[in-house]
């Protein structure tokens, strides 16, 4: 898992290191977390100012923005939708770029938050962490 608030630059850095590619899931925060209460604390990433303001600012969506911020810190990414004007939506996310302000300013958004820990479970776990 990577978005906004848990980029995990030190894992991107060792991969980085290592020639290994990330893939970045739930890209766009911990939404079924809010479905079931757990996230109460924390505004969905879709509706957190400094996405918005940026996505005002490039005239994009917050998820194209979420998007294009974890695909310039060399993620792969896979939006989940079964929607296809959110599928076409997120396929628009190569055709404009963030300043490096803008993803500095989303990469600040981290609260070093885990709602999906393997470690929790059981600590032969914590490799998947």
């Amino acid at each position: 898992m990577l978005d906004p608030y848990l980029p995990q630059l030190p894992l991107l850095k060792l991969c980085e290191t290592f020639n290994i590619a990330v893939t970045s899931y739930s890209t766009f925060g911990p939404a079924s977390w809010y479905e079931l209460g757990a996230a109460k604390d924390m505004g969905t990433l879709m509706e957190n100012q400094t996405i918005l303001s940026i996505a005002k600012e490039t005239n994009k969506t917050p998820a194209q923005v979420i998007l294009k911020w974890a695909l310039d810190l060399g993620c792969a990414v896979i939006p989940k939708t079964s929607n296809q004007k959110r599928l076409e939506e997120n396929l628009k996310c190569y055709d404009f770029q963030l300043s490096k302000e803008q993803i500095n300013a989303i990469t600040a958004l981290d609260r070093n938050v885990r709602f999906n820990d393997p470690s929790s479970m059981s600590p032969k776990l914590s490799i998947f962490a």
